[in-house]
């Protein structure tokens, strides 16, 4: 679910959009995160970052759909506290967030 575009310009005066979406790894929990996308080699690439917990989750696919499954699924390790699988799986980049690095 995309719930708020924002367009925004870089320095190379291209055009940034940045698509906010929900993250529901289970009923009980759901996380806001964000996707770009761009064109690759002539194939669209879409990226998604959402924050769970202390974690950041970064990911990448050809589609919403698919982006969406890869981040649902690795939420839910990590609220299971299956993260080492989700960084062994090396599908998903994951990061500490800045409020612990800090």
């Amino acid at each position: 679910m995309i719930l708020r575009i924002t367009i925004k310009t870089n320095i190379m005066g291209k055009l940034i959009i940045t698509e906010l979406f929900l993250v529901k790894p289970n009923w009980n929990r759901t996380f806001m995160g964000e996707i770009t996308r761009d064109v690759v080699d002539g194939k669209p690439i879409i990226y998604g970052k959402v924050i769970i917990d202390v974690y950041i989750l970064t990911g990448s696919a050809g589609t919403q759909k698919e982006l969406g499954v890869l981040l649902d699924n690795a939420s839910t390790k990590v609220l299971n506290g299956e993260i080492g699988e989700v960084i062994k799986s090396n599908v998903v980049k994951v990061e500490l967030s800045d409020t612990l690095s800090n």
